[in-house]
């Protein structure tokens, strides 16, 4: 996993994947990048790099990036676990429900994954929402977020 104020490189030209036309990085390709920022959107991990010159660049899928250590051995970024993008989740918007794991990240089991953070020593407070369903009827769900 990619994280803020790691160095990365642009493997290869992206051009055309999941439909974005990402020409732009081609000049990139092989240069020596900083992770600015990292956001989670429909499930998938996106960067903010910057150049050595201090210029930003946008937001680009983190699997078009591979890590530069100081030594420079060249690591593929891992994909994320459903716990860690709950994580993420949690700290980039505060707070997590079934249907948001489900819709965005296709987590079926909330309540595990929160259950596997717990034991790994994170502080989780639980809250219960209500809400209508689509025949009127008052429903109760569940709110997860970090304690502060």
């Amino acid at each position: 996993m990619i994280h803020i104020g790691d160095t990365v490189i642009l493997k290869e030209s992206p051009s055309c994947t999941y439909g974005i036309h990402l020409k732009m990085l081609e000049p990139l390709i092989g240069q020596t990048l900083y992770v600015k920022d990292f956001r989670l959107s429909g499930g998938l991990e996106y960067i903010q790099v910057r150049t050595q010159l201090g210029e930003l660049k946008g937001f680009f899928p983190a699997k078009f990036f591979s890590i530069l250590t100081e030594s420079g051995l060249i690591i593929e970024p891992q994909k994320m676990t459903q716990t860690e993008k709950i994580l993420k989740h949690m700290e980039q918007y505060g707070k997590i429900t079934p249907i948001e794991a489900m819709q965005e990240y296709g987590i079926m089991r909330l309540a595990s994954r929160i259950s596997d953070l717990k034991k790994a020593g994170y502080k989780i407070k639980k809250g219960v929402c209500t809400s209508t369903n689509r025949y009127g009827e008052k429903v109760y769900f569940a709110e997860y977020s970090l304690e502060e």
